[in-house]
């Protein structure tokens, strides 16, 4: 038969105390309890100590305090330097969201402007495409320059079917270019 036992914590040590009756789960009653807490509350939780040794462990708890007060002043300006480096790096990445959002917009007003001039030029309409094709060249690049620089000079020499070609293609290349 095995008999039971409860470990009683007090601040002066841990005491075992055997229970009689075989082993089951035991509820202390209250006055065993305020017993248990009369004993606790008589033993001291440190042994005493001489002032200046009480002194000098309360100065040593104040510059740890004081240490780990500084550490986390360290952390919060951590997190802060944290914060506003991921806010900058947002507010970067919206700007550039707006520039390209604006560049396709200008992009997509030329293109449009070529289609326009492409039709006045099937029609025998040369007036102010000169001019749409200067702004659509020093807006656009690679092919779509090239075919619009192209159309430029195909116009220069009233070939208005090679300028149409070229327009033509200006667009295809700014297109895919979106």
């Amino acid at each position: 038969m095995k008999l039971a036992s409860a470990f009683l914590l007090t601040a002066a040590g841990a005491t075992e105390l055997p229970l009689a009756g075989p082993a089951r789960n035991h509820v202390p009653s209250p006055r065993f309890q305020a017993e248990v807490m009369e004993a606790a509350d008589a033993v001291p939780a440190f042994p005493p100590q001489s002032p200046v040794d009480q002194e000098r462990y309360l100065r040593e708890l104040v510059n740890e305090l004081r240490e780990e007060n500084e550490q986390l002043r360290t952390l919060d300006d951590q997190v802060a330097a944290l914060r506003q480096d991921l806010a900058d790096r947002e507010a970067e990445r919206q700007d550039e969201v707006e520039v390209q959002a604006a560049l396709e917009a200008t992009l997509l007003q030329i293109l449009d402007m070529l289609r326009q001039d492409e039709e006045r030029l099937a029609v025998g309409d040369t007036e102010g495409v000169d001019d749409d094709l200067a702004y659509a060249a020093s807006a656009l690049t690679g092919g779509a320059f090239d075919e619009v620089q192209a159309a430029l000079e195909s116009l220069r020499r009233e070939d208005l079917y090679a300028a149409r070609r070229h327009i033509a293609a200006a667009i295809a290349l700014g297109s895919t270019a979106q």
